[in-house]
């Protein structure tokens, strides 16, 4: 879902959808858990992004479900922080701020300093947001995603080539 996540979050919301189709065809094509997960991650963000809170829990749980279950806390994080999200523009605060602990206290165990700030980002910029009554988000949390995403992307891409190059001598 990085792709959707990038266009989501600079706002070209048609490309998003664009590759989150193309992301559940393949899902549906492989039949994968894997695959049925980041599709679904994908469309909850999607739809979050679309004003569609209550739309979004949906796939956004089933996502978080699935990473649970596979032991994989980053992803299972990263998932409550989109729910936290959802819950607060459903004016659940309560249902906020214990996915947004939650997720917190993931960040912090494995160190994930990038999202530990992109969080709280977010959650100042909702503050700001609630406080001031003003429908439009803060584009910071935005910007602090993008770069977040890129960053992880080189570093996965510098790890594969490292590897590759060491699996070949």
């Amino acid at each position: 879902p990085a792709y959707v996540e990038i266009m989501l979050a600079s706002g070209q919301l048609q490309l998003g959808e664009d590759a989150c189709i193309e992301l559940e065809d393949t899902a549906r094509r492989f039949e994968t858990e894997i695959l049925g997960a980041l599709a679904a991650h994908a469309r909850g963000a999607l739809l979050l992004a679309r004003g569609d809170a209550q739309g979004a829990l949906e796939p956004l749980r089933s996502a978080f479900g699935v990473w649970q279950q596979l032991e994989a806390p980053y992803l299972a994080a990263r998932l409550r922080v989109l729910i936290g999200r959802a819950c607060s523009a459903l004016g659940d605060r309560d249902g906020a701020e214990l996915e947004r602990a939650a997720a917190r206290a993931v960040f912090e165990k494995l160190g994930a300093a990038r999202d530990l700030a992109a969080l709280d980002e977010a959650v100042a910029a909702e503050s700001s947001t609630s406080r001031s009554r003003a429908p439009a988000p803060q584009p910071a949390p935005e910007r602090a995603a993008i770069q977040d995403v890129m960053t992880r992307f080189r570093g996965s891409r510098a790890k594969l080539t490292e590897q590759a190059a060491a699996f070949e001598e």
